[in-house]
């Protein structure tokens, strides 16, 4: 009786032990899937300044997106939406090009973390999940290379007397009857010879006056003193923006077509 009672014992017991290892064993096999790609989604906005002063959006026109990675790399032609699936995890440069509006390259890192994608980028923009494994991007805006052609320039000359410098006046071509005002961007230099690739400093303006200052305090920190030749020229562009360190600055809306170069000694 003892033996038998003892056998019983020993039989539960392997049946247990058994059955752990048969859960254990199926733990293993069915692992929780680890996600390896994602979607992105987004759209773009058509910044026209033309339109409006300042600048209207058109969201019937279609651009090329083209998503390139280590091992992706897709290109579609769509409308101002955008989409792309089973993105696996990386780092990324999107492109969005459209015929007459600048091209703009989107780098970014995508990975996986606490359970759900992540992007992140150097250009800030914000984001929304409709899913943890889809990601969609706040609207780009793509703004539209000038067709402005800026008149001659013509040096009126130094006002007043500042340290010694006095502002440099300009006068630009200004049109009344012209509305919107275009968008102009001026590269100014030492010496004879300024371009938007050899320049000391630019600055844009919406042409509506007739005049343009470049002003002493201005010209001052940017080491010019008496005795020194300004050159200016001048571009169409796209909106207000400004750039300061010419080693790093890109103009990607500026006109075809430049204004002439003028001089002037500073007095």
């Amino acid at each position: 009786m003892k033996i038998k009672e003892f056998n019983i014992k020993n039989l539960l017991f392997l049946i247990c032990i058994i059955f752990l290892f048969s859960c254990k064993e199926d733990k293993v096999d069915n692992p929780v899937p680890v996600k390896t790609s994602g979607t992105i989604k987004g759209t773009i906005q058509f910044y026209n300044q033309y339109l409006n002063l300042y600048g209207d959006i058109e969201q019937d026109k279609s651009a090329t997106y083209k998503l390139v990675g280590p091992n992706f790399a897709k290109e579609i032609t769509s409308d101002y939406h955008f989409s792309f699936s089973e993105v696996p995890f990386g780092v990324y440069n999107l492109y969005i090009k459209k015929s007459g509006y600048e091209v703009v390259e989107f780098p970014f890192d995508l990975k996986y973390e606490n359970s759900q994608m992540v992007l992140t980028s150097e250009k800030y923009i914000s984001e929304k999940r409709t899913d943890k494994s889809i990601i969609e991007l706040d609207p780009i805006r793509i703004r539209q290379i000038s067709t402005h052609v800026p008149k001659p320039l013509t040096v009126i000359g130094q006002l007043g007397s500042l340290f010694p410098l006095g502002d440099v006046v300009l006068q630009a071509d200004y049109n009344e009857n012209s509305r919107p005002y275009p968008f102009v961007r001026f590269f100014v230099n030492k010496g004879g010879n300024v371009s938007p690739t050899n320049f000391v400093f630019s600055f844009t303006r919406a042409l509506n006056y007739p005049y343009i200052y470049i002003r002493a305090t201005e010209l001052k920190s940017y080491g010019f003193k008496s005795g020194d030749t300004i050159s200016v020229n001048s571009y169409g562009d796209s909106d207000l923006t400004y750039y300061n360190d010419s080693a790093k600055a890109k103009f990607p809306c500026l006109s075809q077509s430049s204004s002439n170069v003028v001089s002037h000694i500073i007095q």
